[in-house]
């Protein structure tokens, strides 16, 4: 895995400049932002069919949209067992509601197994949620080669994907972590720094933050389309469109 290679991709095209603008200004529209997802799908799908590395034209926005959406729609889907542990955490508040209807002896009993159901559904929404984080990309990447929404969903072709080059999609994801995690702290020291700046610096941390969240998108999407070149699946590259 490629990580300065990655990191430095968005900066190879000539025109990288207007193009990041363009996808920075979407991502401010409610709802349109769901074509910046959609421009990452479409990047590791010309990296997957081994199509040039150049940032793509912003010039079909609606299809861009689309893909987005889905692939957010596929990702929602998945997180539906993270709302129900986000309910089950909640469990300990139930008998105070009821306090009023039921004596000392049952509330401080279903407060016990309120306080058990939020251990148990903590640490399962913890579990859950790695989890997810490391099935996503290989979700993406099944969507960009076959471009329909059912591919979001084949398991098994899924997960066949992942196992058969385990170490290096790890790498993908732990590369994919690492860097979330490098950006925001850098994001957090140089917001800490300019927003000493009177009036200017607020617009100065809101603008990076801005433009950091499209910036790491690309590098995420060429990380996931180095994957797709060392792992090609040749029945794919006719099925997106």
């Amino acid at each position: 895995m490629q990580i300065g290679k990655a990191l430095t991709y968005p900066f190879e095209d000539r025109r990288w400049l207007s193009k990041v603008l363009i996808g920075l200004a979407i991502s401010l529209v409610p709802i349109l932002n769901l074509a910046l997802s959609g421009y990452v799908i479409e990047i590791v799908r010309r990296m997957s069919r081994q199509e040039s590395e150049i940032l793509p034209e912003w010039d079909n926005v609606e299809k861009r949209f689309i893909d987005g959406l889905l692939v957010t729609l596929a990702y929602l889907i998945y997180s539906l067992p993270l709302i129900l542990c986000c309910v089950l955490a909640l469990a300990p508040l139930l008998p105070q509601l009821l306090s009023d209807s039921l004596d000392r002896n049952a509330v401080n009993t279903l407060t016990s197994i309120g306080m058990i159901a939020l251990i148990c559904a903590a640490g399962a929404g913890l579990l859950y949620s790695i989890a997810l984080s490391l099935l996503y990309p290989a979700i993406m990447l099944r969507y960009a080669r076959y471009g329909n929404f059912g591919a979001c969903f084949q398991i098994g072709e899924i997960w066949r994907a992942i196992s058969k080059d385990f170490g290096n999609y790890l790498t993908l994801w732990l590369s994919i972590m690492g860097v979330g995690l490098v950006a925001g702290i850098v994001i957090a020291i140089a917001g800490g720094i300019l927003s000493l700046i009177p009036c200017i610096g607020t617009l100065l941390v809101y603008a990076g933050a801005l433009f950091a969240g499209v910036y790491i998108n690309l590098v995420y999407a060429h990380l996931i389309g180095q994957f797709a070149l060392s792992n090609p699946e040749p029945d794919a590259l006719t099925q997106a469109i």
